[in-house]
Order: C-alpha cells, then sequence, then structure tokens
C-alpha cells in the first residue's frame, strides 16, 4: 500500500548567494548555489541568519518538491522559501474547500493551481501539469511543511506560527474526515 511519505518528498534549500544572476547555471550546478538545510543544517541556519542582517527575511532560496519521483518544483522557480511554502499550504485549503486552488509564488507571477480532475486532482506550476492522487498528495505536503516549520523553529530559532498553524488544522482536518 503507498503512503503520503512515498508519493511526496520535499528537500528545501538556502541560496547561498545574494541573488542568482544565471538562472541556467543554477539549474545545472544547484551545488554551487544552494544548501540543503536537512543535509546541512548547520551551514542553512548560518546563511539564514546572515541574510536575515540585510533583507526581511532569511529563507530565500529553493524547494525541491517531487510526486513519485517526478519533480514538480525546482530550483528554477527559486524564491523565498517559508512564502513558496505558505502559497502551497494556501492552495491546498481552498482545494479541500472548493475543489480548486491557486496562488502565485510570493515574488514573482508563476501560479501554482490544485483543482479536481475526477477522483485525482491536477497539479500545476507554471501551467506545467502532473496528475496526483489527493489522498496522498495533499498529506504528504502537509507533513513535509509542518517538517519545515519544526526545522526553522529548531535551526533558527524562529516560528512560521501562521504556516504552521495552518497546516495542523488541515492535518488534523484530514485525521477526522479520514
Amino acid at each position: 500500500m503507498l503512503n503520503e511519505e512515498a508519493a511526496v518528498r520535499a528537500e528545501p534549500f538556502i541560496l547561498m548567494t545574494d541573488t542568482v544572476t544565471d538562472l541556467d547555471d543554477l539549474v545545472a550546478h544547484p551545488d554551487r548555489y544552494l544548501v540543503s538545510m536537512y543535509a546541512e543544517p548547520a551551514r542553512a541556519a548560518e546563511l539564514w541568519h546572515r541574510r536575515l542582517r540585510t533583507a526581511p527575511y532569511g529563507s530565500e532560496g529553493s524547494l525541491s518538491l517531487t510526486y513519485f519521483g517526478h519533480e514538480l518544483l525546482g530550483p528554477r522557480l527559486w524564491d523565498e522559501v517559508t512564502g513558496i511554502w505558505c502559497a502551497l499550504i494556501d492552495t491546498i485549503a481552498d482545494f479541500t474547500v472548493a475543489g480548486a486552488g491557486e496562488r502565485l509564488f510570493p515574488g514573482q507571477p508563476v501560479p501554482i493551481r490544485l483543482e479536481r480532475a475526477g477522483s485525482r486532482a491536477l497539479f500545476s506550476v507554471n501551467g506545467t501539469r502532473t496528475l496526483v492522487a489527493p489522498e496522498l498528495f495533499i498529506p504528504g505536503v502537509l507533513t513535509a511543511a509542518a517538517s519545515y516549520c519544526r526545522w526553522v523553529e529548531e535551526h533558527v530559532g524562529a516560528s512560521e506560527s501562521s504556516l504552521s498553524a495552518q497546516t495542523e488544522r488541515l492535518l488534523q482536518a484530514r485525521e477526522t474526515t479520514g
């Protein structure tokens, strides 16, 4: 039996540089630009804190999101990672209520959309669409978002309280409704 942990994989990365001037180079060589928050937590936290000294947020980077190994998000769409998570969770919240949800990336006009397609759902980012099983995809994304919030609290000493609270509400709602 498949579960959401097998279906969805997420790994956030922090940008090592102040900005990206060559997007193709970032995509071809992400290790030159990005540090995994999970593989190198001390280094990622140090970069986060350093960025906070000159910017309003420290989570500039990328979110790798895969569904059964198929890349949904990657370094080409680098942005503010907490904002990406917020857009994903808001999209899921709207989907659970209305059968469709859409948000934009925090710093660019890139749409994230989730809409019903029969018993499945279409997840799209910037027009690239992937058919997903909502019963695996949604709890997988929510669990990954909760892990991200815990990482930020443990390693940065900050709270993503709004994101964390909404993620927990959605997880609890899924538990009570099955």
